[in-house]
């Protein structure tokens, strides 16, 4: 009921939120206006928007339009009559001197219309002038769940903004100068959050979904929290203003207050920015240990099913089934630290601790093939790699050097390695959009190995084939199965986001009866094969990949007959001939002799070296997240497709 009450203040605002000194915001969706100029005296406060100040002109409680309240926190702000050009401004009592910890706090469900859905815009205006560099918050508001949407000056004078449970920091690169009165927007627009400073945007954040605090799940609400700062105006509005907004309300503050710095006006609008999304140096923050042990097993879903009409054989059943992100039924991973409790996120050869060099952690022995470099960072680090958001698993790539280095072994990319055992008569799902990005290469695979927990020491790396250790096979039985390798083929006329590779590339000097070949392509409906001259074939898909979310399942038969399917959308569209090349070890944990299994990986290996322009790509190709790939399901099962060949795309059969 108290939200119902907060949005019905937005609406009674709506139709009447005038201030005293006859300035009506012309931001939208305007929830909570702190205008000096209301009424102020030592009474106690009515019903109409007013201030309550104390003897000494402190302010002690403050009415706004639309009904919220604020009121004194830790300390006191100050009520000055004459503050700028002739109206009433709030003061920091500690003058130009840091400290004081003032704030004017709300009720805590005054945050709902901002922060209780998950993506909710918001905007945050204000007139100010610093009066000393110290960091202070400008706005702070608490989650209970202890995510914080920082609104805060920094010692050096620049301003952060952002929310601190994803990608979403970013802080100016100048500071604002001292004693200059400014117009300062902070607007998160749901996408991402940015700041204008007179007219210029000085910081904007990667993407990321904000708030989502949940009804009553604010825990602290408060403006100017120790900031040696005057305020002429401040608003909060629960929607983020378009850039003609933004000026007519600039052009409404500069008639109130002409000694305000020149306005430039706001033509750059949202979709473009001036400074760099990230301000920390990518290079700083990435660790060095793997995420072990995972805490988390793999769940069990027992009537999961591949969907789009798609059959398991009697006796089949679920191995594990994971969805990703708050957005989807029955979602089981929501937050990015479930993705370290539940993959490895390295590679099963490689060197965490080095920057550059070979081997890297990657799969390979250097950066020839991709620039790539496997990276991980804390949750909530400005430059995480794997990010769990509403709609799925963000799995990111970005060049190092705050994205200015795109060399080879300079690009850090997300690598997820799950701890299953894949063998033949396994069945595999993975829904995800692919990236845009033409330089992207996001990889769905499998390599021979498993990893049962970090070896001595933590070391992943150390101790192949002892107990509690990495299992790998030994030399001529390495191999790969890509279900979709996943990189663009715009080089061969194919735009981005209609490529699958799939198959089994004969690189690691497998000791193969029959090598393996593909022995269905579908070749029609939609669906074209692009054969062996492509070095590798591949397929173009009658979609976009990187426009949608779509289903790949990977049926490896069980039944001896060494094929390989693969469906998407339910229709088969590849099937490939593939010997098992077993190699066995005695498993520590239960003596008993086992075949060595292979290990699903996906990630990010941005930028294929053999792409045309691979030299010149810039980060993410210039788009937002141009090289993340986002997945929502992971799944396995014991068993196989019921009649997969039923299911063929095509008549036409591309491999005769």
């Amino acid at each position: 009921m108290r939200l119902i009450g907060a949005l019905l203040g937005l609406a009674l605002l709506a139709l009447a939120g005038a201030s005293p000194a006859g300035a009506r915001s012309l931001l939208p969706g305007m929830a909570y206006e702190i205008d000096p100029a209301l009424p102020a005296s030592t009474e106690p406060l009515g019903s109409a928007p007013a201030i309550q100040l104390d003897s000494q002109g402190g302010i002690t409680a403050m009415r706004l339009a639309g009904g919220g309240v604020l009121r004194r926190g830790y300390g006191q702000s100050t009520l000055v009559r004459n503050g700028l050009d002739g109206k009433p401004i709030i003061a920091n009592p500690a003058g130009a001197s840091p400290g004081g910890w003032d704030s004017l706090v709300f009720d805590p469900v005054a945050a709902d219309p901002i922060a209780a859905r998950r993506g909710q815009p918001f905007t945050v205006a204000l007139v100010v002038r610093r009066r000393a560099y110290t960091s202070c918050d400008i706005m702070k508001l608490h989650g209970k769940n202890g995510t914080h949407v920082n609104f805060a000056t920094m010692p050096n004078g620049a301003i952060l903004i952002g929310q601190n449970d994803g990608p979403g920091i970013a802080t100016e690169a100048a500071p604002q100068p001292l004693n200059q009165w400014d117009i300062l927007y902070y607007v998160y627009d749901g996408r991402v959050a940015w700041l204008l400073r007179n007219g210029r945007r000085t910081a904007m954040t990667p993407e990321f979904a904000g708030g989502g605090f949940g009804q009553d799940g604010t825990q602290v609400l408060q403006v100017l929290n120790g900031c040696a700062m005057d305020v002429a105006w401040l608003g909060i509005a629960a929607q983020a203003p378009s850039k003609d907004q933004i000026n007519a309300e600039s052009a409404r503050l500069r008639a109130l207050f002409p000694s305000i710095s020149p306005q430039e006006r706001a033509e750059d609008g949202l979709a473009a920015t001036t400074v760099p999304a990230f301000v920390r140096d990518t290079d700083a923050t990435f660790l060095t240990t793997p995420n072990h042990p995972l805490r988390e097993p793999l769940p069990v879903i027992a009537n999961a099913l591949p969907g789009d009409g798609l059959t398991m054989a009697p006796g089949s059943r679920n191995a594990f089934s994971l969805v990703m992100g708050s957005a989807q039924r029955g979602a089981n991973m929501t937050t990015g630290q479930s993705i370290r409790d539940r993959f490895f996120l390295n590679f099963s050869q490689g060197d965490l601790n080095r920057a550059i060099g070979s081997p890297m952690d990657t799969g390979q022995a250097n950066n020839d093939t991709f620039a790539a470099v496997a990276r991980h960072y804390p949750v909530g680090d400005p430059n995480d790699l794997h990010v769990m958001a509403p709609d799925g698993m963000h799995l990111r790539a970005i060049c190092s050097q705050l994205r200015t280095d795109c060399r080879p072994g300079r690009v850090w990319g997300a690598m997820v390695r799950l701890p299953f055992e894949w063998r033949p008569g396994t069945t595999l799902k993975v829904r995800y959009r692919s990236p845009k990005g033409d330089h992207s290469w996001a990889p769905i695979w499998m390599f021979t190995g498993q990893q049962i927990s970090p070896g001595p020491g933590g070391d992943p790396y150390q101790g192949f084939r002892t107990p509690n250790a990495l299992y790998r096979p030994g030399s001529g039985v390495n191999f790969e199965i890509d279900w979709n390798d996943n990189f663009s083929r715009f080089s061969s006329g194919v735009p981005t986001g209609y490529q699958i590779e799939f198959g089994t590339p004969d690189i690691y000097g497998t000791k193969w009866a029959t090598k393996p070949r593909g022995v269905y392509w579908a070749n029609g409906d939609g669906w074209r094969y692009y054969g062996p001259s492509y070095n590798p074939e591949f397929l173009r898909t009658p979609f976009d990949w990187s426009e949608g979310f779509h289903n790949l399942v990977g049926n490896w038969r069980g039944d001896g007959s060494n094929l390989i399917d693969l469906f998407v959308d339910g229709k088969l569209v590849a099937t490939s001939y593939m010997e098992y090349p077993q190699d066995t070890y005695v498993d520590p944990v239960d003596g008993q002799r086992k075949t060595i299994a292979m290990s699903l990986v996906i990630g990010n290996q941005a930028i294929p070296g053999f792409s045309r322009g691979a030299a010149s790509a810039r980060d993410n190709d210039g788009i937002p997240d141009g090289w993340t790939i986002v997945v929502q399901e992971i799944s396995g099962w014991h068993g196989n497709i019921l009649n997969p060949d039923r299911r063929r795309a095509s008549p036409e059969n591309g491999a005769k």
